[in-house]
């Protein structure tokens, strides 16, 4: 049935034309039937036009949610440019004042003078483009991997939107799709793994040195609103442009039918989003399709905060919680998979992401917590391993470390590459074969990166460790969280205002995929140094004067964690 679906939809005929403007849907509707009629007599044409795929020259009233998102917003930047102008004026008459740079108000400073610092454009720039580490054991090595895998993942959402427009020569995509080479990009879901492993990792990594400084003192209540604040106001500022100004952004034959459907399903599903719940209520209208992934990493941080906590009390239990807890991910992905007779994976058909929301896969397993967690049960494990291994004094015998790769490496590629044979033209479906992969494949990926961190984290890395620990991933890595956010409106933009199809080769993806790489990361910049870099100093200052070193608050922008994570 899907093989039937996926070639209909390549042989289905989009035509654009331009009619007068006084037309209606309706009437363009009635003469090209007639028309087809006439020209072809025994043939049954159906023509139909949708007012959502016109599009003329009109001047829109602003709505009363524009209104309110946009005088908001002119506040909050106002406030913003008041105290940038605050912060250079005290620096200039620093001798009147307590010293500090611009990287961090003073230490000695009021509480009203930090958090009135803290939205300064010019601290906050110079604290996201810090290179400088705080610690040694900073995870300097996850800055690279954080990076390096965001700069994968958006070729892959580029590649998404490319195959579900308009294209000259589908028979390229058709091609490069069965070559193996090209399997890192079609199998985006194994990059996306990535961060819900380094989220565990982190979580158990960070948070048992916490337990171990503050004798077992946390607050875990403490630690789940901290989060909230800290990731929760860029998204919501996300997601209010969804639901009011993006519509204006653009036009283009395509630009009605997908833009006003995204305004749409967040007017509808924006609660869902703010709840983190999306992944489970309206999936039908997915607000961003890219926001699952905060639903997933929130459900099994909370989780997974708890286990941890159970790790460091009562070890033993604290073993069988996360075992058991990574076994039922991973019965439960196959037992999908098997009732459902599902694919393997995410499948890149066109007909399957011209609108990921009528995916059965997508919202009915993709986007589900209990499918995807056992990425993150394996991160826990893999922070909860290194954190021992820093605790005691053997090292790691050297046929240890080659074995280690040798493996580590046979299973990351094959996890990764062999995706390509379900993309083979004359490829059967199998029900084990798709059960066992959908099931594995996820595990094996993080095996492969757990090994790597490992590594890069005993003091074993050598040039991988050195490499991902460069200096200049320290930036690009705080930006990932924003640049995750706003990848979304790059892609729709890109797509809604294509005036003719593309013709794919290379060359033409690689320089698209490059554009909107940069056009990404410089929207997160713009993002994280006016949102979450001040909200995040903000919750540091609020969450310090209160707790008094009794709690934890875990760091997410500058302590290298992923997005959407601790």
């Amino acid at each position: 049935i899907f093989q039937v679906f996926r070639t209909t939809f390549s042989n289905t005929l989009h035509w654009a034309i331009c009619v007068p403007s006084t037309c209606s849907p309706k009437e363009v509707s009635i003469f090209f039937n007639s028309l087809f009629n006439t020209l072809f007599p025994g043939n049954t044409v159906n023509v139909s036009v949708s007012g959502l795929d016109c599009q003329s020259e009109q001047v829109l009233e602003l709505s009363s949610g524009e209104i309110a998102y946009g005088t908001i917003l002119s506040i909050y930047l106002f406030w913003v440019v008041l105290a940038t102008i605050y912060h250079l004026v005290s620096l200039y008459y620093k001798e009147k004042s307590s010293i500090y740079t611009l990287e961090s108000p003073s230490k000695n400073g009021s509480v009203l003078h930090k958090i009135i610092i803290a939205f300064s454009v010019a601290r906050n720039v110079s604290k996201v483009l810090q290179v400088k580490r705080k610690t040694e054991d900073d995870l300097g090595c996850v800055s690279g991997l954080k990076f390096l895998f965001m700069a994968l993942i958006v070729p892959g959402h580029t590649l998404l939107f490319a195959i579900s427009g308009p294209i000259m020569n589908s028979e390229f995509y058709e091609q490069a799709r069965t070559q193996v080479q090209n399997a890192i990009f079609f199998n985006n879901p194994l990059l996306v793994d990535t961060f819900l492993f380094l989220g565990g990792f982190l979580l158990c990594r960070i948070l048992i040195q916490e337990l171990d400084k503050r004798k077992g003192k946390v607050n875990l209540l403490i630690i789940y609103i901290g989060r909230y604040i800290r990731l929760t106001p860029s998204y919501i500022v996300v997601i209010g442009l969804y639901c009011t100004f993006l519509y204006r952004l653009g036009n283009g034959p395509l630009w009605n039918s997908l833009m006003s459907k995204e305004k749409e399903r967040c007017l509808n599903s924006w609660w869902a989003n703010v709840l983190y719940i999306n992944n489970y209520v309206n999936t039908d209208h997915v607000c961003m399709f890219q926001s699952w992934f905060l639903a997933v990493d929130t459900h099994m941080f909370i989780i997974s905060a708890v286990i941890v906590l159970f790790l460091w009390k009562f070890k033993n239990f604290g073993k069988i919680c996360l075992a058991i807890l990574t076994l039922l991910t991973l019965a439960a992905h196959a037992i999908e998979t098997y009732v459902k007779k599902a694919d393997p994976t995410f499948m890149f058909y066109p007909a399957e992401v011209v609108d990921l929301n009528s995916n059965p896969y997508f919202t009915n397993i993709y986007i589900k917590t209990h499918i995807r967690a056992s990425s993150y049960c394996i991160g826990v494990v893999y922070g909860y391993i290194v954190y021992k291994l820093h605790n005691s004094s053997c090292k790691i015998p050297r046929y240890v470390k080659w074995c280690g790769w040798l493996l580590g490496i046979l299973t990351g590629v094959a996890s990764m590459f062999s995706i390509s044979i379900f993309y083979e033209p004359g490829h059967q479906y199998d029900l084990i074969e798709s059960t066992v992969y959908s099931t594995f494949s996820s595990a094996a990926w993080c095996i492969f990166i757990g090994w790597i961190l490992t590594m890069c984290l005993t003091g074993n890395g050598g040039l991988i460790n050195r490499f991902l620990s460069w200096k200049v991933f320290v930036p690009l890595s705080r930006l990932t969280y924003c640049a995750y956010l706003v990848n979304g409106i790059i892609e729709l933009h890109s797509r809604g205002s294509l005036r003719n199809p593309l013709y794919m080769s290379v060359y033409s993806l690689a320089k698209l995929a490059v554009g909107h790489l940069i056009f990404t990361f410089v929207a997160g910049f713009i993002l994280c140094v006016l949102f979450e870099s001040p909200i995040h100093s903000l919750e540091k200052i609020l969450m310090s004067s209160n707790r008094r070193r009794n709690e934890l608050s875990v760091n997410s922008t500058n302590n290298n964690q992923s997005p959407g994570n601790i």
